[in-house]
């Protein structure tokens, strides 16, 4: 018996030292890069709030500037990977770090040499290690989750391809999205991925050749980590192909590794199909129409349960219903990618709290248009669409704000205030100035300029900050001034007198803010005199509602 039980535990110790050994020896790519880096090369620069790098090269020299550039975007994305990977416990820590090495191990053998090139460059121009950046491109193939919708519209002259990426996180990823362009050999297209600091995989991207594509999780019954990960994948197709039938020979001569719909629009092809792929098939969706649009449930594969697909048949439905219009174009689009139609389910929109990237590819004209870091939903922040002129990139149009930009930050702000700390230290008078900034960019119109103000007091009472109040109901009051003076200027053959009349709607939609203000300092006669001001006059039956509502209102 004491013979077996030292046998026993003979046979633990190797495992467990077996185990030790597997976990240190390090998972790493032996690459001698023989010439000179030229730092140079190592430029980017800003639109809006993204970094665009042009990286050229070969793969291991755009890595190493990807990776100079972008070091510590990378260390933060790489530190809050290992935060989440490393939550739950020494134990539970242990065998998952083991899981985890071992599922890399089986990508690894499957990903082609050019881009382990390229990871390696990527580690040695920032001074991580290759197996920390190795893991953040396979992250999504490990802990891969439900989100995203694209769309597709193409007619007359235009093929216009849109696409939202939602992923758990926005309060880490939103405002760290970078569009990276590829200058590649001869060989090969060059192509624009928008992408996250330390990621070469392409789920969102456009080649010059004019094919552009979008990825959406799908959870299928099959899966497979002895396959190629999703993102080098579909970059591959935007190196090689410019028609859809060879995107097609790219996707069924490939094994992947986890569900996916990834829906691909070709100019040469002048339309768009969906693939609906897991590890063991690739079926084509088509459409009859000129429009097609999909989420994350598969139409044709089988799904696996998950009650997030109630939400995904919403989108792909509601998609398609907003592109099948005989007049399209692009601000028809970015408007698509800003819907927030819900249902009486909340089900979540297309627009929802989770959207941290969002892009429309015209695929015609060489050019995308990218929503800019501001916030999240993405879609409801400006828009700048770019170019692809040769080598260079240039910003040809600038979309505004959305008319709910300050509600999306405040909600974006409730959801995660966890993280984000107080609310006055988080929308402090630089962050104030600058939505603002954002926010009224475009306006002149005094009515125009009228309501942005009034959305901006709401919002600030929202965020419970008095000073700032006070102040923009002075502008609203000059403002209101402003408008008097410019009606009694014209007759009301010019414009609609009723409209402007300071003693007419806009006026008691100030008084109603005036209410709300007194509401936050506690000032009830004030309250009761803008309240009476407002029920004893001949105004819009809806400003006297939310008059009795914000009379009774307790102060938060």
């Amino acid at each position: 018996m004491k013979k077996i039980l030292i046998s026993v535990l003979c046979i633990v110790l190797i495992i467990l030292i077996s185990i030790t050994f597997y976990l240190a020896f390090p998972l790493d790519y032996k690459f001698n890069y023989t010439e000179s880096i030229n730092y140079n090369n190592l430029n980017y620069e800003n639109i809006g709030n993204f970094k665009v790098l042009t990286l050229k090269g070969s793969n291991y020299e755009q890595g190493f500037y990807h990776g100079a550039v972008l070091k510590d975007e990378i260390k933060f994305i790489v530190d809050f990977m290992d935060s989440k990977i490393n939550s739950n416990g020494y134990f539970k820590n242990f065998f998952n770090r083991i899981y985890i090495k071992f599922i890399s191990k089986q990508y690894f053998k499957n990903i082609p040499d050019e881009y382990l090139e390229e990871i390696k460059g990527i580690s040695d121009g920032s001074g991580i290690d290759f197996y920390s950046i190795f893991l953040l491109n396979v992250y999504d193939e490990i802990y891969n989750t439900l989100g995203c919708t694209n769309a597709a519209y193409w007619k007359y002259d235009d093929l216009i391809h849109g696409r939202n990426l939602d992923y758990d996180h926005a309060e880490i990823l939103w405002d760290k999205s970078v569009i990276f362009y590829y200058i590649n050999s001869e060989d090969k297209y060059n192509v624009i991925s928008v992408s996250w600091p330390g990621l070469i995989g392409v789920l969102t991207g456009m080649n010059d050749a004019g094919l552009s594509l979008g990825s959406m999780t799908s959870k299928s019954v099959n899966s497979s980590f002895n396959s190629i990960p999703t993102g080098f994948l579909y970059r591959k197709i935007l190196e090689k192909a410019k028609f859809l039938d060879e995107a097609t020979y790219i996707l069924q001569n490939n094994r992947v590794s986890i569900g996916n719909n990834l829906l691909v629009a070709s100019k040469e092809d002048f339309k768009a199909f969906v693939y609906e792929i897991d590890c063991k098939n690739v079926i084509i969706r088509n459409s009859e129409t000129k429009n097609i649009s999909a989420a994350n449930h598969y139409n044709f594969l089988v799904n696996k349960e998950d009650s997030a697909y109630l939400s995904s048949f919403f989108r792909e439905e509601r998609a398609f219903e907003l592109t099948n219009s005989d007049y399209f174009e692009k601000e028809t689009m970015i408007s698509l990618l800003r819907d927030r139609l819900s249902t009486e389910k909340r089900y979540s929109p297309i627009a929802n709290n989770w959207n941290i990237l969002s892009v429309v590819f015209l695929n015609n004209k060489n050019s995308f248009i990218v929503a800019g870091n501001d916030v999240v939903p993405a879609s409801h922040g400006r828009f700048f669409e770019i170019f692809i002129d040769d080598e260079d990139l240039k910003v040809v149009d600038t979309f505004n704000v959305y008319y709910s930009f300050l509600d999306s930050y405040n909600r974006f702000y409730s959801k995660h205030k966890s993280y984000f700390g107080d609310i006055d230290g988080f929308f402090n008078e630089k962050k104030l100035d600058e939505l603002f900034e954002l926010y009224e960019m475009g306006v002149d119109f005094s009515v125009e300029k009228f309501y942005k103000y009034k959305n901006m007091i709401g919002f600030l009472i929202e965020i419970n900050n008095v000073k700032k109040v006070e102040e923009y109901l002075q502008k609203l009051e000059l403002l209101l001034d402003e408008i008097n003076n410019y009606v009694s200027e014209y007759n009301d053959y010019e414009i609609n007198i009723s409209f402007y009349n300071k003693d007419d709607s806009l006026v008691y939609q100030y008084y109603l803010l005036k209410m709300r203000y007194y509401k936050m300092v506690d000032n009830e006669e004030q309250i009761l005199y803008y309240y009476n001001k407002i029920i004893d006059s001949d105004t819009d039956q809806w400003i006297k509602n939310n008059a009795d509502v914000f009379k009774n209102l307790k102060r938060r």
